[in-house]
């Protein structure tokens, strides 16, 4: 028999799931896998829509004109310190906080090493990150250009109660609801200041806050939109330790558009048993819709991934018909070096073809030019 090969599927609407299917190769002459994989794509992904960007206000955010020339082309997100909510309508929330170590000491004060060979003292970020109502669900650290930078997610059954969290309470959020739409608001106060030798800063680094809602957008003040519904606003390192506020606005309407990813990922294992018959074993991830994906017991040999990136492990081929804010700001870099072949078909056009291109991965959209690496 010969190698097997692998490639996931990500299905939904807005938000989505990850259908990860390993094909088995036989000894006659089959047509290529990425040929059968574009058919596949091309019967899954008409039935999705494409998100509107819509017009930015002044917020007292960056403008996305003036970050470095490189990030902008690459799409490549180097932020020495970045906030990420994703917020649900019932005012619940999941914080995302990456950042620098020497930034974390900096901006709130956190009593840690700057030393990128000091231990790594999970336990006193996880202290410093408790608060009443809101609960530290994980720490990690990772290494960047050889510097040691932290993430932590917390979970918070109300978003107003997130400044209860002492590196957190520079924000003040509202989250209120009128017949027409839910109005959302952060303001970004003065931070915290620790002390913090000579790190090799600039002030030009970048500082950002990201919100991802969970219904469609009507209006924002921000000036960079990203896929998946993701609201950004950034500012340089020096105005952000020098406490230039910052406010957030955005309103949205009050049907979350998270039902209808849920029936079209269901809807996206109706699929899955012509890709079994072709000698395909289907794995699925999506951040939201696992419980409904495993309801779906009508298909046998269908397994489920934990994460995105466990997901396209060993993949020879990506198909991308949702945009989760979690799949929209993946690391590509990562995913390229995950994947056996780096083949991707977007449906959502979630990327830019020129960077994908750039980064090394065969990529295919609905309506633009294939991209080969460079």
């Amino acid at each position: 028999m010969a190698p097997r090969a692998r490639g996931p599927v990500d299905a939904g609407n807005g938000k989505g799931a990850g259908l990860l299917f390993r094909r088995v190769l036989r000894k006659r002459s089959p047509a290529p896998f990425s040929s059968r994989v574009a058919r596949m794509a091309g019967v899954i992904v008409l039935v999705w829509l494409a998100a509107a960007s819509l017009a930015a206000q002044e917020s007292g955010a960056l403008p996305a004109t003036s970050r470095p020339a490189l990030a902008r082309m690459l799409g490549v997100h180097s932020y020495e310190y970045d906030e990420v909510v994703d917020l649900s309508l019932d005012a619940s929330a999941v914080i995302d906080v990456n950042g620098s170590i020497a930034a974390m000491v900096a901006l709130h004060g956190v009593q840690l090493d700057v030393d990128p060979e000091a231990r790594f003292d999970r336990q006193a970020i996880k202290k410093a990150f408790e608060g009443s109502g809101v609960t530290v669900t994980q720490v990690t650290s990772f290494r960047r250009h050889g510097r040691r930078f932290v993430h932590v997610r917390l979970a918070a059954s109300d978003i107003r109660q997130v400044p209860d969290a002492e590196p957190l309470s520079w924000s003040r959020y509202r989250l209120d609801r009128s017949d027409r739409d839910y109005h959302f608001v952060q303001n970004v106060g003065p931070p915290t200041r620790g002390s913090v030798n000579d790190v090799g800063w600039t002030g030009d680094e970048l500082v950002a806050f990201r919100v991802h809602l969970p219904s469609k957008i009507t209006f924002h003040n921000s000036q960079n939109f990203e896929r998946g519904n993701t609201l950004v606003w950034e500012q340089r390192l020096r105005d952000r330790l020098a406490g230039a506020p910052l406010h957030l606005d955005a309103r949205m309407e009050t049907q979350s558009i998270l039902y209808r990813t849920l029936w079209l990922f269901a809807g996206t294992f109706l699929a899955a048993p012509w890709v079994l018959r072709e000698g395909a074993h289907v794995t699925a991830y999506d951040p939201k819709g696992m419980e409904r994906a495993r309801a779906v017991k009508t298909i046998e040999g269908v397994a489920f991934a934990a994460s995105a990136l466990e997901a396209i492990d060993g993949a020879e081929a990506l198909i991308i018909a949702t945009e989760w804010s979690e799949f929209a700001n993946v690391d590509l870099a990562l995913v390229k070096e995950r994947m056996v072949t780096p083949i991707v078909f977007d449906g959502r056009n979630l990327f830019d073809s020129e960077t994908m291109g750039q980064l090394g991965f065969r990529y295919h959209s609905i309506g633009r030019a294939s991209i080969t690496p460079h």
